[in-house]
C-alpha cells in the first residue's frame, strides 16, 4: 500500500485532481455518490480530449 502523503505527493505532482473520503477498500460500493460526481466532473475533459 502506498502511504496517503505519498498519494497526496504523486498526485499534487501530476496535476490530478484528487477527493478524499471516509471509506474502507472498495469505496465505489459503499460510498458510490462521490465515485460517481468526480467520474462526472472529468467526463466533459475526456471528451473534449478526443
Amino acid at each position: 500500500m502506498i502511504p496517503r502523503p505519498a498519494q497526496r505527493a504523486i498526485s499534487k505532482r501530476a496535476g490530478s485532481t484528487v477527493v478524499e473520503v471516509a471509506a474502507g477498500h472498495a469505496i465505489y460500493i459503499s460510498q458510490p455518490a462521490p465515485v460517481v460526481a468526480l467520474i462526472e466532473q472529468a467526463a466533459p475533459s475526456a471528451v473534449a480530449a478526443r
